[in-house]
């Protein structure tokens, strides 16, 4: 009987598969509603919203993301789950589509290579 391959991934960046361009949170946000506009109208909408949500609460605290791979977990408890939880008194499901959205930005962003951590995992 024959072996099973072995499918190995290679997580270094030896290959130099990231894009080495960095892209702002608004031009990101354009790039991820273009590729998902075969959805359905309601969930564009509802990505739409939501990811203007989060650029405008980051705007709120004078935090310019000018590269969408400075991104990290950190970033994202603090100054958006935290703040829109504490400051903004949102609720905690409205909170969750946010995260969900940003999540499905970075899963998008990761699979085309322009970031090197997949958040979306």
């Amino acid at each position: 009987m024959p072996k099973r391959r072995k499918n190995t991934v290679n997580t270094t960046n030896e290959g130099g598969n990231v894009k080495s361009k960095g892209l702002s949170l608004s031009e990101a946000k354009s790039l991820f509603l273009k590729d998902i506009r075969l959805l359905s109208p309601e969930t564009q909408r509802w990505h739409r919203e939501n990811l203007t949500a989060v650029e405008k609460a980051l705007v709120r605290q004078d935090i310019d993301v000018c590269d969408v791979s400075s991104f990290t977990v950190a970033l994202l408890k603090e100054h958006v789950v935290f703040y829109m939880f504490e400051e903004m008194h949102l609720k905690p499901n409205t909170i969750n589509g946010r995260v969900r959205s940003v999540r499905a930005l970075l899963k998008f962003f990761h699979h085309e290579g322009h970031i090197q951590t997949n958040f979306g995992a």
